[in-house]
């Protein structure tokens, strides 16, 4: 306890960007090694610049990045023709790109009942996943087994769930890989190489140790349902392992998506009970979560209540529904202009009182312009 204390009373300067005024730095006093901070603006406003200049700051500590469509996969490279002369990056970034899990790890009814099968149907997976001899993570013979399930009988499962059953696993199957997917839990990371076969991680408490600053890309622009099942399943998986000696910033692209507004308590996704988990008792073991989305009021408002520092950009369909609406509707009076690469920031605190417009950083890290 009193060496979270000791972790939980330190403070670090963030540099954000140029003050609009003066042409000075702003900066921010990271108070708190686990926390909350979210980043919002519109599409192509410039938050994923933004992620990288305050992620290379924070690169002291362990950095676990959830992106959707390889925005990140340059992080680890410098820039060194910025206008503004920033050249920091994160060279030890491991980029993972097109990975999967293999059906032997979810051999617990929970995972499938977050992949979004009712107890019945994810009682049934469960222990069709756990016959690894007969299936041997190939999921053509994954669902021979499901085919087996009686649908007649005193003891047989009701022929509706095995419908639903089937139709899930015709939706998630592409989240699996089979045996011809490289195992790299145990490579050193300049000797794990994208060859055409997938990834596979069998022991993320392993490799998430082992790797100080990852990044991984769930390919899940188009497929919200696929980011929620990898999200929440890597969080479960490396919970227990986050400490307040290794503190540890987890960065969330899409998160309106990971953490959306609740629509029914029957269909929560496995990201949310997860980001829920971190936000509410993690923050005590130094965990920061950064979400990053262009729709702020899609998030579940249980997520505004635990932010400390918000950077909002420009915002487009403010529906109205947030206790923040009139904190977003401000960025409406935010100067942005493309064509000379312009675009202010509010920067706003809560918890500290504070509040003040920026302009961001050109670049600390390599970045391309959207074509």
């Amino acid at each position: 306890m009193f060496q979270a204390m000791q972790l939980f009373s330190k403070q670090k300067v963030i540099d954000a960007g140029y003050d609009i005024y003066s042409h000075e730095k702003r900066s921010i006093f990271d108070r708190h090694l686990g926390d909350m901070w979210l980043i919002a603006a519109m599409t192509a406003y410039g938050k994923t610049l933004l992620v990288r200049n305050l992620m290379t700051q924070l690169s002291d500590r362990r950095i676990i990045g959830f992106d959707s469509r390889k925005e990140h996969l340059n992080l680890k490279r410098m820039n060194c023709i910025n206008i503004d002369g920033k050249g920091d990056c994160i060279p030890d970034l491991l980029y993972i790109d097109e990975f999967g899990f293999k059906l032997k790890d979810f051999t617990n009814p929970v995972d499938w009942e977050n992949a979004g099968l009712n107890p019945s149907g994810a009682r049934i997976c469960a222990n069709a996943a756990e016959k690894v001899a007969r299936h041997k993570n190939d999921f053509e013979k994954f669902m021979s087994l499901i085919n087996e399930v009686p649908t007649k009988g005193s003891n047989a499962e009701f022929h509706s769930t095995i419908l639903s059953v089937k139709s899930k696993l015709k939706s998630i199957r592409r989240n699996f890989v089979d045996e011809h997917a490289v195992d790299i839990t145990y490579s050193d990371a300049d000797r794990i190489r994208y060859t055409e076969n997938p990834f596979y991680i069998s022991d993320w408490k392993y490799f998430v140790r082992k790797h100080n600053h990852l990044c991984i890309n769930f390919n899940s622009e188009n497929n919200p349902a696929k980011a929620q099942l990898f999200a929440g399943k890597i969080m479960n998986e490396i919970k227990t392992i986050l400490k307040p000696n290794e503190p540890t910033t987890i960065f969330m692209e899409e998160s309106h998506f990971l953490y959306p507004s609740v629509i029914s308590e029957d269909n929560v996704p496995y990201s949310s009970s997860m980001v829920y988990h971190y936000a509410k008792v993690k923050h005590k073991d130094a965990v920061k979560l950064v979400l990053i989305t262009q729709y702020p009021h899609q998030l579940n408002e249980s997520a505004l209540d635990e932010v400390k520092w918000f950077f909002i950009g420009k915002l487009e369909n403010i529906k109205g529904y947030s206790k923040l609406d009139e904190l977003f509707r401000m960025t409406s009076r935010l100067d942005y202009n493309p064509l000379i690469n312009y675009r202010e920031w509010l920067c706003y605190s809560p918890a500290y009182n504070e509040k003040f417009i920026f302009k961001g950083f050109d670049s600390f890290t390599h970045y391309e312009k959207r074509k």
